[in-house]
């Protein structure tokens, strides 16, 4: 067989091919189901998810925070975010004021829920 034929018999090939592969689902069958995140109908409501902070004692009699979501551990932070170093908070109420923010992000929906230092120094928090 030439060439010319052996080529034009693939290309052939692989256009009918395409075709049948295209064709199998048809132009009758149903859409694939849209892809959710829901639960199904007939399943009982979430409530939301409650977020608790809790401020505790970190190294060098500094402050850190715990976040738990529905009573499980979801963060503990004994340095001060966003910042270099291993220091932690100076008092206990800074130490809540950030968690506080971390809740917010939390409950808006904000993984992670990062602490910028502009965040920091709306909240007060000194360098």
């Amino acid at each position: 067989m030439p060439f010319h034929r052996l080529t034009s018999h693939r290309t052939l090939t692989a256009i009918v091919l395409s075709a049948t592969l295209l064709g199998c689902a048809g132009p009758d069958a149903p859409p694939p189901p849209p892809a959710t995140d829901d639960a199904p109908a007939n399943a009982p409501a979430r409530s939301p998810a409650v977020f608790t902070a809790t401020v505790i004692d970190a190294e060098g009699g500094t402050y850190g925070y715990r976040i738990t979501r529905d009573g499980t551990a979801l963060i503990e932070q004994s340095t001060v975010p966003g910042r270099p170093g291993t220091t932690g908070f100076r008092t206990p109420e800074d130490a809540e004021r950030v968690a506080q923010a971390v809740v917010r992000k939390l409950q808006e929906g904000s993984m992670p829920p990062t602490i910028t230092e502009e965040d920091l120094q709306a909240l007060g928090i000194a360098p």
